[in-house]
């Protein structure tokens, strides 16, 4: 997807007024986002060819749009998200045929794997229904993701580019929503912890998720000189308004996973190629550059909340005052034990989906009340036993596998910046959003320079490795 700057700010104005109308008229975007879904399935099965892809475009646009959904109060399911992007990818690969050469083999295993669990279920048939629909369907989507993505040919700036700029158009949408739905910032209302009132009245952990994929989509865009809005001007100020939301909803996963996701994908890069900096200086002055106005925009933003921002990234919790207790995890360390603990107690098969909650909620809080995973992998070991082991085992050694393999930095940057984003979110926030699933996928697309070759330019950190035909 190739497009001019004023057809890029058309749809950015466009999305704008998106986000007004899912607050203003939520019933209405319901139907859009209804009728959207509708006509995307009917384009796919009608337009799609293994010569034009027009699924992982669409793909990535309802990846973006969950938020959106979420804040306005349009859900129609509450795993709608995930189930959108399995049947997307499921009618795309019965479409095209590849429904009958499925690569990668081993995530088809990962998907039998997790559906071992299944035999063991003993609630009621609604309950069984619910348990398999939040607790499966996420990990299933992200093997279909592998599956779908795995070696797909994208040219760099027409495809792959243009991916991530369709997935940021409801990311800005959500963007007005939440500034129009959430509070002015009070210092005395603030608490040290995650803070839904400055979140949209949504999740917050959720909201800075997203958030902090679109610092880490601005800043890439960056790097390879191709800026998301079609101007870097208009790139910094969205970058300073993306660091400022989400720092004020005082979660830190989302903002610390983008952090880290940069640097290490950096640090690959520099590995990868001796000569990094000095031959893409301008890619590393972007990076550097981004890093200022992220230091410029937290230091602004802890000044609003009357130090609060930093004292809660120090690990303050609410009796701190009273106490020299510290909480760095907001007590993600303590349910990762309590899944171990009840893994060591059913390694073969596990408890089953969801099953592991009413020992989270006796042991955590000693209450009735319900605590939900916050981390995946111990979550799968909890819940799945040996089976669960077996496929984190594929989710972590896989990519490894596969970057071995990596020719070029370009798509071991992409490689280890996705999977490091997506594993690090689900280390936070479990299956919660369909995009770490997105991201995983996405990792291991086969990027080709195009016409990028014949035209000699140098993007970037695109090097002589992706210059060369592929």
């Amino acid at each position: 997807m190739k497009l001019t700057n004023k057809a890029r700010h058309a749809l950015i104005a466009l999305h704008f007024l998106l986000g007004l109308i899912a607050v203003y008229a939520a019933s209405f975007f319901k139907f859009y986002y209804l009728g959207f879904f509708m006509v995307s399935i009917f384009i796919i099965v009608f337009k799609e060819t293994t010569k034009n892809r027009i699924t992982p475009f669409i793909i990535a646009y309802f990846v973006g749009m969950e938020l959106l959904i979420r804040l306005s109060g349009a859900i129609l399911l509450d795993q709608f998200g995930k189930y959108s992007i399995i049947l997307l990818i499921l009618v795309s690969l019965i479409k095209t045929n590849r429904i009958y050469h499925i690569k990668p083999k081993v995530f088809v295993l990962f998907i039998m794997l997790m559906l071992v669990s299944l035999l063991f279920m003993n609630e009621s048939y609604n309950r069984n229904v619910e348990l398999v629909s939040f607790y499966l369907s996420g990990p299933i989507c992200l093997a279909l993701c592998v599956i779908y993505f795995y070696q797909m040919k994208m040219e760099f700036n027409r495809d792959f580019m243009g991916i991530l700029f369709v997935s940021m158009l409801p990311i800005m949408a959500s963007l007005v929503c939440i500034f129009l739905k959430s509070k002015s910032v009070q210092i005395d209302d603030l608490i040290y912890g995650a803070n839904s009132s400055q979140s949209g009245g949504y999740g917050p952990n959720q909201v800075a998720v997203v958030l902090g994929y679109a610092i880490v989509v601005v800043i890439a865009a960056a790097m390879f000189k191709k800026p998301i809005t079609g101007y870097f001007l208009f790139d910094i100020i969205l970058l300073l308004v993306l660091v400022y939301r989400i720092l004020i909803t005082f979660s830190r996963g989302g903002f610390i996973s983008a952090i880290i996701s940069i640097v290490i994908a950096m640090a690959y890069v520099r590995f990868k190629n001796r000569n990094f900096f000095n031959t893409n200086k301008r890619a590393v002055f972007f990076v550097l550059f981004g890093f200022v106005l992220i230091g410029l925009s937290w230091y602004k933003t802890n000044e609003t909340t009357g130090n609060k921002l930093a004292e809660r990234y120090d690990g303050y919790t609410g009796d701190t005052k009273y106490s020299d207790r510290r909480e760095f995890s907001s007590g993600r360390d303590k349910l990762m034990l309590i899944e171990l603990e009840v893994f060591r107690d059913n390694w073969i098969v596990g408890v089953g989906p969801g099953m592991a909650t009413p020992y989270r909620s006796a042991l955590f809080r000693r209450g009735e009340e319900t605590v939900a995973s916050h981390t995946e992998f111990t979550r799968m070991l909890a819940e799945h036993g040996l089976y669960g082991l077996l496929a984190l085992l594929i989710l972590f050694l896989f990519p490894l596998v596969r970057l071995r393999k990596v020719n070029n930095s370009t798509e071991g940057f992409v490689l280890v910046l996705f999977v490091t984003l997506s594993i690090l979110t689900l280390s936070h926030n479990s299956h919660r959003l369909v995009l770490p699933s997105f991201l995983y996928g996405m990792a291991f697309v086969h990027l080709y320079s195009g016409e990028l070759d014949s035209k000699r330019v140098k993007l970037g950190i695109i090097n002589n490795d992706l210059e060369r035909k592929n």
